[in-house]
């Protein structure tokens, strides 16, 4: 005779095929954390869990995550012979050759050092309320 098999017990796992094309969709599509838990049905605190235990699904999900800047990248290069968008482009890769403005900053982001201008006389002038000074 047949046995009858067991129910499971407690929740199905939400850890299937399906979530987690859920949660690879939305690391393709740039999304934050919350927004790719959202998209597959699932907390937050789920989907860092499973990012935790699963190595291979947080590097995966860390390559898709930069699918967006290459299609970017790739639309960008393919609009080069347009040449506002090849101007656009050269001033902000060769900005020493090509930039429209001034940088405030040394290289690399650093601060520029301060600059003291002597003064050699600071005075009152005509109206009390008004200083002059004079090099």
């Amino acid at each position: 005779m047949n046995k009858p098999q067991p129910r499971p017990v407690g929740r199905p796992p939400k850890l299937t095929e399906t979530t987690v094309k859920k949660i690879e969709e939305g690391a393709a599509l740039g999304c934050t954390d919350t927004e790719i838990a959202l998209k597959a049905g699932i907390s937050r605190t789920t989907f860092y869990e499973w990012i935790k235990n699963d190595p291979a699904l947080a590097d995966r999900l860390d390559e898709l995550r930069e699918k967006p800047f290459l299609k970017a990248r790739q639309t960008i290069v393919d609009s080069l012979d347009n040449p506002k968008d090849a101007q656009w482009y050269m001033e902000r890769k060769k900005k020493g050759e090509f930039a429209l403005r001034t940088e405030l900053t040394g290289a690399e982001g650093e601060q520029l050092g301060t600059v003291v201008l002597p003064i050699k006389e600071i005075r009152m002038g005509d109206n009390e309320d008004t200083l002059e000074a004079s090099t």
